[in-house]
């Protein structure tokens, strides 16, 4: 029976050594004798190989790992429900949570301190991407590992930058072993965040007009480049932490052929409910906001900041309540 598990164990890592998703650290002596680390590609693709006479198996790589689940105190927290104003969306419709709120999450569950991600080898460098695995550990218990990976310049420019980046792309993907943000695999709940939080317009980005997708309480005139980096955000591929890879670039709206057209005060209803892209005034009537000084002077920044319809719906419920009230 021993024997026959090694066996199978021998195969098992025969099999997944081309994948293992565990970074080569290799060391390099320098001119002056000291060690540093150095990347790895081989033919244009990532390989994650282990180090000479390292145990991926052995149970000190995994301290902890199963051992117990987490109090209900932390549970409650890692497992609480997302907030949507925390999400955000790409042009491409992928919704996502930017990594601080992951961070901040596991800070509130564990404490500072209480959680930590370990990088598990070096870094490598392939066809503009920085690749680098990381292993998160919480209460000094293993927890997850994932690949981390992010753009980076075909010449390894601003390198740190983007080290960071895959390690924050890292612990997006470590998270969701412990619950965190697991709405954001939800197609109920994507469906029903986009139809209540964004709009679908069209943009003319360097000269093509293009459907994009952006938060209704967001302008349109700095938005960010479409990512091809991998990772997981909603039901495609989208990077959770894809802000930090970008450049902005500018856009501007496209009318459409058919201009929208607005309420006006003479057609206003003071009984109908203020529209969801007003989120602090969501669910209530117009007329009760527009006898609260706090709901007129939140009108009165909309008219201000936000853009249409939003900003016109503002001017017309301000107007009509100068008139009346």
């Amino acid at each position: 029976m021993h024997r026959a598990v090694s066996t199978f164990s021998r195969a098992v890592q025969r099999r997944l050594a081309p994948v293992q998703c565990v970074l080569r650290r290799s060391y390099t002596s320098s001119s002056d004798g000291v060690s540093s680390d150095s990347t790895q590609s081989s033919g244009g693709h990532v390989t994650f190989d282990s180090a000479a006479g390292l145990d991926l198996f052995h149970p000190s790589y995994f301290p902890g790992i199963s051992n117990q689940p987490f109090s209900k105190e932390v549970c409650a927290v890692l497992h609480a429900p997302l907030n949507p104003d925390a999400v955000e969306i790409r042009p491409d419709g992928a919704i996502y949570l930017p990594e601080i709120e992951y961070r901040a999450i596991l800070i509130k569950a564990f404490g500072a301190g209480g959680w930590g991600l370990v990088p598990r080898g070096s870094y490598q460098l392939v066809n503009g991407y920085v690749f680098r695995e990381y292993a998160l550990f919480c209460q000094g218990r293993y927890v997850s590992q994932a690949v981390g990976e992010m753009r980076c310049d075909d010449n390894g420019g601003v390198i740190g930058t983007s080290i960071e980046g895959a390690r924050s792309n890292a612990l997006t993907r470590c998270c969701k072993d412990v619950g965190i943000a697991a709405e954001l695999w939800s197609p109920l709940f994507i469906a029903e965040w986009k139809a209540k939080y964004a709009a679908e317009i069209m943009t003319d980005v360097r000269g093509r007009s293009r459907k994009i997708w952006r938060r209704l309480d967001r302008g349109s005139n700095l938005l960010a480049a479409e990512s091809a980096t991998g990772g997981h955000a909603g039901v495609s591929t989208a990077d959770n932490s894809f802000e930090s890879s970008q450049k902005a670039v500018p856009v501007k709206e496209v009318s459409s052929a058919k201009p929208k057209t607005y309420m006006s005060a003479a057609n206003f209803d003071p009984d109908a409910e203020v529209p969801a892209f007003f989120r602090k005034l969501s669910g209530r009537k117009w007329g009760e906001v527009l006898v609260d000084p706090e709901g007129r002077s939140y009108l009165e920044w909309a008219q201000a900041n936000l853009k249409d319809p939003a900003r016109q719906m503002a001017v017309t419920a301000l107007e009509w309540a100068q008139r009346n009230l």
